[in-house]
């Protein structure tokens, strides 16, 4: 998640990005290993025919994120030519709130932005 730093977008995206990429990637990650190990355990057959087919799962993978990795140099190419960075447009505080001058029904200076 570090090369996230990279990218020109901003501090809000790149601290909502790496939070989801640190948690729920590494752990999903962590999941589907476990799932293969234990389909490969529990079946002989599988078990006799890791060696030889293995790196077909593997292989596929690469090609999906050698893919990605094409499209994201692409588009960060085009952004950085640009000159934009990504969620700036947004000028909405994080969370979604927004602060009122005055405070309707003593519901305090914040309210939820629903729009």
């Amino acid at each position: 998640a570090l090369e996230m730093l990279y990218l020109p977008t901003s501090n809000d995206i790149k601290f909502k990005a790496k939070a989801w990429i640190d948690v729920v990637g590494a752990r999903t990650a962590k999941a589907l290993g476990s799932a293969i190990n234990d389909a490969v355990q529990g079946n002989a057959e599988l078990r006799t025919s890791l060696p030889q087919y293995g790196n077909v799962p593997t292989f596929v993978v690469s090609l999906a994120l050698f893919g990605v990795a094409l499209n994201m140099g692409r588009r960060y190419d085009i952004v950085k030519e640009s000159g934009a960075i990504v969620g700036e447009e947004d000028s909405t505080p994080s969370g979604g709130y927004e602060l009122v001058e005055t405070a309707p029904r003593n519901e305090g200076p914040w309210r939820r932005n629903l729009e």
